[in-house]
């Protein structure tokens, strides 16, 4: 799981924003989010943790992290980011928070970009177990929602 992620996510960053040897395997084995944020160092979030790393960004190492992740073509993936969002290798997200410019009530570009936000994609399987005894019951798995709040996990009670 983690070289997965290595490759996928984690490659992208240059060493001078993080280093990910310095953190722990555990740490970037539960990852669900990757904040990267101006004036604060990347925030490696999981469920029951919040893990630090690395010096305080600039918004150049934004801006340069999100080229990285666009395959150094911004313009090609302007759609989604005008969506406010972009979906990197891997099926991961990579949110965008910055100024939007509004034309004919529609975003037409973020500028002065001021975050991303990671979500990790992963696969949980037999996820449902806890939950598919009530479901079954019902025989009705075509209009059943699972939700939750952010953090508190949809894949099963912890």
């Amino acid at each position: 799981m983690i070289e997965r992620i290595r490759k996928e996510i984690f490659d992208f960053f240059p060493t001078y924003v993080c280093n990910f040897n310095d953190v722990p395997i555990n740490v970037l084995n539960d990852a669900q989010e990757i904040r990267i944020r101006i004036g604060q160092p990347v925030n490696i979030r999981g469920c029951k943790f919040d893990f630090f790393v690395g010096e305080r960004l600039r918004q150049d190492s934004i801006l340069k992290l999100l080229e990285a992740f666009s395959d150094n073509s911004i313009y090609a993936v302007q759609s989604e980011i005008n969506n406010g969002y972009i979906t990197i290798r891997g099926g991961h997200r990579v949110g965008i928070s910055g100024t939007c410019i509004i034309e004919d009530n529609k975003v037409k570009n973020i500028k002065y970009i001021s975050s991303l936000n990671i979500r990790v994609a992963r696969e949980v399987k037999e996820c449902s177990n806890t939950v598919f005894k009530y479901i079954s019951k019902k025989n009705d798995f075509e209009n059943t929602l699972i939700i939750s709040p952010p953090r508190m996990r949809k894949n099963y009670a912890s």
